[in-house]
C-alpha cells in the first residue's frame, strides 16, 4: 500500500461512478462553483475542497471511462477515504442497461480493502432531458426491472453489513442535493 496522505485537511470523500453518470456536473452545480461545471467526460480527476458546517472536506472527482477505472485503486491505496459517492446515472432506459456494469464496479470497491470499512453512498442522478421532468423520468425509472434489480443488490450489500445509504430522488422529495450534503457532514464526524 501506498503512502497516505496527510494534511489539514479533516476528511476526503471518492466520487466515482461509470462515465457520464453526472459525477463533475453534480460536484459544480451542488456547490456553485461557477464556469467549471462541464459536461464533457472527465478524463482524469477533479478535486475540490468543500466548506461544510463541520469543516473541510475534499472530495475527488475521478473520471469514470474504461481506462480510467483501471486507475481508481492507485487514489484509494494512496489517500485515506473517508467516505465513497457511487454516482449511478438512472435518466433514462438506455443509461438503465449499464447497471450490471455498476454493480460490478460496485462490488469490487465495497470488496477492497483500503474502503472495506468506510460508509457509501450509491447516488441515483435522473437528469432530465428538454420537455421531461425529473418526476417523470423517477415514474418511469421506478417501474423498471432493471432498476429494481439494483436496489436489491444494494438491499443485499447492507444485509452483509456494508454501510451503504442509497440517495435517489422521487416524486415527494426531488431535492437530493441536502440529503448528500447531510451525509458529508455525517462522513465528517470523527470515527
Amino acid at each position: 500500500m501506498g503512502a497516505k496522505t496527510s494534511s489539514n485537511i479533516q476528511k476526503q470523500v471518492l466520487m466515482v461512478g461509470l462515465s457520464g453518470s453526472g459525477k463533475t456536473h453534480f460536484l459544480y452545480e451542488t456547490y456553485a462553483f461557477t464556469g467549471n461545471s462541464k459536461d464533457r467526460e472527465t478524463r482524469g480527476f477533479n478535486y475540490e475542497l468543500l466548506d461544510t458546517e463541520k469543516g473541510k472536506i475534499g472530495v475527488w472527482d475521478i473520471g469514470g471511462n474504461e481506462i480510467m477505472r483501471e486507475h481508481w485503486c492507485y487514489f484509494y491505496q494512496n489517500v485515506e477515504f473517508s467516505g465513497v459517492i457511487f454516482m449511478v446515472d438512472a435518466s433514462s432506459e438506455e443509461s438503465l442497461k449499464n447497471m450490471s456494469e455498476n454493480k460490478k464496479l460496485l462490488t469490487h470497491l465495497v470488496n477492497e480493502e483500503e474502503l472495506r470499512d468506510i460508509p457509501f453512498v450509491a447516488f441515483f442522478n435522473m437528469k432530465p432531458d428538454k420537455g421531461e421532468t425529473t418526476a417523470d423520468i423517477v415514474k418511469d425509472v421506478s417501474l423498471n426491472p432493471i432498476f429494481q434489480d439494483f436496489l436489491k443488490f444494494l438491499g443485499k450489500l447492507k444485509d452483509r453489513g456494508i454501510e451503504i445509504e442509497i440517495i435517489k430522488p422521487d416524486e415527494r422529495n426531488l431535492t437530493v442535493t441536502s440529503r448528500l450534503r447531510n451525509w458529508l457532514t455525517k462522513v465528517l464526524e470523527p470515527s
